[in-house]
């Protein structure tokens, strides 16, 4: 964290006033001698925990709607979001300042919210005032932590909600009576859960008691792209975690049912000692390296999910042991369920999908013994996929406690060196086709067979021939070995 943001951001501001993407501030200043400009939310947060951003967001004091617009006009394009809003979105003619590409501003008059009653998304009564104080505008906001302005002429903070002091105590507190802050926009609940999440804070009691108490509202009054985008996020920052604040919070059962269902499913203690698929799916989530995708940490979380249904007991079952034969299988169709309910677009839901379905791809067979063109169409055509089916492979060991761990631990060394091996193979051989080893006039010479289509079956059949010998052998065959093939 910043020791000193009020200092850091006026350094900001002077070399931001030096630039043409900022020009607008000084001139502003000079202009309207009673206006106040104010950096407002994220951006401020950010400096204070000494974080970069380039997200910014103004507030400015008494000047007309129609007035800023018209100044703002000389120095960018302008756009008025909302008569009532009284927000403009300003894109300056210059937007490139210390190498950074800025978007869009938000630049803004001071507005109050009167909330109609409903906690839906956006269900407010919205009104601009240039005369109104800093401290209103900011009392309308979600929580302490975004409730920040600094006063760019003065060069001071305004805080009149210690969103600071719980930034440096890292609390997450919402502004004024939580309850009544939840139900101005249930939407928030997923938002103070997001930034516990990203910033690693504590939830302060009161709010997290208004959070449990108004979850179940969620349904019914956020649109579910707004759930899902709240979602991804909060599971992309800290999966664990994640796991048991929807879980304590009761989301999980709202949002995901899926994964409430895997809680008590037994597993074979052969093989999982960490106990339940609950337990195993939170250990998994646990060994997720950073920086990976929000993909995989999905997939991960839903590897499991076509455990309830699939699982067979001895007691009941009559069955040799535990079981959970095809899950899957299984699961694959209840991730499609899944990622169709968070709105995925369909090429993520496919990649996530097969993730699940392919999950156990290792433990079925000996990838040594696949053909070539399975190896491809797994971990060389889509590389990175390929490389996340593998890392999913591992996660799912590691949380796999028991006396065959070690043995299936090593046994992804192997896999990995193998398939590494394949692909420096096929990189080796990138042409797809081997006509200087065998063409069509070869083709029907051997066949005594004129022109047609059957002249390209019997070329495909070589390539994959081809394409086989390579991998296993280091170089090409000759013609004569691909005839003797095609010919069997």
């Amino acid at each position: 964290m910043n020791s000193n943001p009020t200092e850091n951001l006026k350094n900001y501001i002077i070399n931001a006033k030096k630039a043409k993407t900022f020009e607008f501030l000084e001139a502003l200043i000079d202009k309207f001698k009673d206006a106040k400009i104010y950096l407002v939310g994220g951006f401020v947060r950010d400096q204070i925990l000494g974080l970069e951003s380039k997200d910014l967001d103004f507030v400015v004091t008494k000047i007309k709607a129609d007035e800023l617009k018209k100044f703002l006009g000389n120095f960018g394009s302008v756009e008025l979001v909302g008569a009532s809003f009284g927000v403009f979105k300003f894109v300056p003619k210059e937007s490139e300042f210390m190498g950074q590409k800025m978007e869009a501003f938000d630049i803004a008059l001071p507005r109050t919210e009167e909330a109609l009653g409903t906690g839906a998304y956006r269900d407010f009564d919205v009104q601009s005032d240039p005369e109104l104080p800093i401290d209103v505008d900011l009392s309308r906001r979600d929580l302490t932590i975004n409730s920040i302005a600094y006063d760019i002429k003065d060069n001071v903070l305004v805080d009149p909600y210690l969103g600071q002091q719980d930034i440096n105590n890292k609390i997450i507190k919402a502004v004024g009576n939580p309850a009544e802050r939840f139900q101005e926009d249930y939407s928030r609940i997923l938002r103070a859960i997001r930034f516990s999440l990203k910033f690693n804070f504590k939830i302060e009691d009161k709010t997290w008691a208004a959070i449990k108490d108004d979850a179940p509202k969620i349904l019914d009054a956020v649109p579910f792209e707004t759930v899902s985008k709240e979602l991804l996020k909060s599971l992309d920052a800290n999966p664990v975690k994640f796991l048991d604040l929807y879980d304590q919070s009761k989301l999980l059962n709202i949002l995901l049912p899926e994964i409430e269902e895997c809680k008590g499913v037994v597993q074979p203690k052969e093989f999982h000692e960490e106990g339940d698929v609950y337990e195993h799916t939170r250990l998994a989530l646990s060994f997720i390296q950073k920086n990976t995708t929000v993909r995989f940490k999905l997939a991960t979380l839903l590897h499991d999910i076509g455990k309830p249904s699939t699982t067979k007991t001895p007691e009941k079952d009559g069955v040799d042991r535990v079981r959970s034969d095809e899950h899957s299988e299984e699961g694959a169709k209840l991730a499609e369920i899944v990622c169709n309910r968070l709105k995925l677009p369909n090429k993520l839901t496919n990649e996530i999908v097969w993730l699940v379905k392919y999950h156990m791809f290792f433990v079925s067979g000996q990838v040594e013994d696949m053909r070539p063109n399975t190896i491809k169409k797994y971990f060389i055509d889509d590389p990175k996929l390929g490389d996340e089916l593998l890392d999913l492979y591992y996660v799912d060991t590691k949380a796999s406690e028991g006396p065959t761990q070690e043995k299936n631990l090593a046994r992804i060394t192997e896999v990995r060196d193998y398939i590494n091996n394949m692909r420096d193979q096929f990189k080796k051989s990138e042409v797809k086709t081997f006509r200087h080893v065998i063409d069509g006039q070869d083709i029907m010479k051997e066949f005594k067979i004129k022109p047609g289509k059957e002249i390209g079956a019997y070329l495909e059949k070589a390539d994959k021939f081809i394409l086989e010998y390579i991998t296993k052998n280091g170089q090409e065959p000759k013609k004569e070995e691909v005839i003797k093939k095609l010919k069997m």
